[in-house]
């Protein structure tokens, strides 16, 4: 890196291929608008090279989240232009520096709509507190994604091993009399409970393989 007059010079040769350019960059270089956006930068790509224009302060930071996270795709670690998005959100809102650290953000389960993280920081404290502690209660307004975020990580324990069997409870719900007048046996009247759970689980397994998970017992 090295700056001349106002305009910082950045390599990253490093990249082993424009794959690896291709998603720091973003499609039609999202990424880096939405740097330039942040730090109130203008940025210019000539093949492996960046030139940044703004205030020194903006672009050593700037420079530094794309050097970083170059080394980090240099190491072997592959990234999509979403997942570097978020890293730039991240670090560019909480000055995170610890790249390892942002990668446990990402759940590594595959669903149909590609990866999955948290979108916001609560969302990430979030994750963070599943990961590290045996029971963590959520409060929060409907469509958050407490659920869906929770059953990811079940999942993802689930496909690493690290538990055998996933057990889904029900809310605390009376279910004598003041489901009585509900079509169905017992199960059938709970089951409605439940369904935001089985949603996110057939979206990031398919229906036939919890089919075959569930009467396995697992």
């Amino acid at each position: 890196m090295k700056r001349t007059k106002d305009v910082k010079i950045v390599d990253l040769d490093l990249l082993k291929n424009r794959e690896q350019l291709f998603s720091l960059f973003g499609k039609h270089d999202d990424n880096l608008r939405y740097l330039e956006e942040l730090f109130e930068v203008k940025i210019f790509a000539q093949g492996y090279q960046l030139q940044i224009e703004g205030s020194h302060s903006s672009q050593d930071r700037v420079s530094k989240i794309l050097s970083d996270i170059a080394s980090q795709m240099n190491r072997g670690d592959v990234l999509n232009p979403q997942q570097v998005r978020y890293m730039i959100e991240i670090m560019a809102k909480t000055e995170e520096n610890n790249i390892s650290e942002l990668m446990t953000d990402f759940v590594k389960v595959d669903s149909k709509k590609g990866f999955i993280r948290p979108k916001t920081l609560g969302q990430r404290n979030y994750v963070h507190a599943i990961r590290e502690n045996d029971i963590t209660f959520s409060i929060g307004p409907a469509g958050t994604g407490k659920t869906y975020l929770a059953m990811s990580l079940a999942v993802e324990s689930l496909l690493k091993r690290r538990v055998d069997r996933i057990v889904l409870a029900r809310p605390a719900v009376e279910a004598g009399e003041k489901l009585g007048f509900l079509p169905g046996d017992l199960v059938e009247k709970v089951n409605p409970y439940l369904r935001p759970l089985y949603d996110a689980l057939y979206d990031m397994m398919g229906f036939e393989k919890i089919q075959t998970l569930l009467s396995r017992g697992v």
